[in-house]
């Protein structure tokens, strides 16, 4: 075996130090790194992101014109123009009136859903089986669903809650 002690070999430098900002891979150079049979396939992506991180970026270009101005927003500030703008709704008992389903609604079909949840089963064998938003631009109200399930007879959930919290479009 062959050693040499540090500072015996010459420092690692380019013949030519100004060809890196010119080594850029075409796609298929970069098929053939990845690609290669000689190359195991766990190393395949190893030798790639050393190659690019290898490959030193030429300087930046010139900043360009500024681009056109945007379109006039709509008046006020958004949706959010203040804490009263925010409001939960809730629909409370489940049962097998309704299946063990209860879907709290979003006041109107222009304002925004936010977040919802599902609580208040109150009993050890029952819990939520699914928790879902129904959020969409169709011009349909903003709604929150849960469906509650039992791990031995199902009975009346009567604090069972589904919430929803809905942004007031202005």
């Amino acid at each position: 075996m062959c050693a040499f002690k540090r500072g015996e070999l010459p420092a690692k430098t380019d013949k030519d130090p100004t060809w890196r900002s010119a080594a850029v891979f075409t796609c298929e150079e970069v098929e053939r790194l990845i690609s290669d049979e000689r190359i195991p396939e766990h190393a395949a992506g190893c030798v790639w992101m050393e190659k690019v991180a290898n490959t030193a970026q030429g300087p930046q270009g010139p900043q360009g014109p500024i681009g056109p101005q945007g379109a006039q927003g709509p008046p006020g500030n958004g949706w959010y123009m203040s804490h009263s703008d925010l409001y939960c709704r809730t629909a409370v008992g489940a049962n097998a009136a309704n299946n063990w389903t209860l879907t709290a609604e979003c006041d109107d079909a222009r304002d925004l859903g936010l977040t919802g949840s599902c609580y208040g089963q109150g009993r050890a064998d029952a819990y939520v089986a699914d928790s879902h938003p129904f959020f969409t631009s169709t011009g349909q109200t903003a709604k929150w669903t849960c469906i509650w399930s039992f791990g031995g007879t199902p009975v009346d959930l009567p604090n069972a809650t589904s919430q929803v919290c809905c942004i007031l479009h202005r």
